[in-house]
């Protein structure tokens, strides 16, 4: 169960409105094109902003769900560059068992390093919801060590 402290879920509004306004765009485009445009490369127009429009879209879906936090792990929104916050390709999640610590590199972003080796940075919306994440993380870390440690004795 999640403490009464982490809201289970938590999402950039920023990045979100932006998608979505780049979504509308892009159907708009794609509207005026079939409605007004009768130009020889039309159907190429067509489709690029048919596949923009696929691309924000489920980039807003993916901010929207936003940042999720559980007892079996983390699961986030995957950008390109992660300190940008464009471009977002789905989602990526990282089981609590394959996170060996988390670091909090500034006011906003949380670097989690796996038992693999690769490091994965994750932006937050606000320093509020990055302290919360961090002590959620931090108790189901511990946890989670407790118990590889009961199973390592037994």
């Amino acid at each position: 169960m999640l403490e009464a402290t982490w809201p289970g879920s938590v999402r950039s509004r920023k990045v979100c409105t932006f998608w979505l306004i780049f979504t509308y765009v892009s159907i708009l485009c794609l509207v005026f094109l079939d409605n007004y445009a009768y130009h020889e490369f039309a159907l190429e127009y067509r489709v690029l902003f048919s596949l923009v429009a696929l691309f924000s879209a489920q980039a807003f879906l993916a901010e929207a769900i936003g940042l999720r936090a559980d007892a079996r792990g983390v699961s986030f929104p995957r950008r390109l560059f992660a300190h940008l916050g464009f471009p977002t390709l789905w989602r990526r999640r990282i089981a609590l068992k394959d996170i060996s610590r988390a670091d909090s590199l500034d006011e906003t972003t949380v670097r989690f390093h796996l038992f693999s080796t690769e490091v994965v940075d994750v932006l937050f919306p606000d320093i509020m919801s990055r302290r919360c994440f961090l002590r959620f993380i931090g108790k189901e870390l511990a946890r989670a060590v407790g118990a590889r440690q009961i199973n390592r004795r037994a």
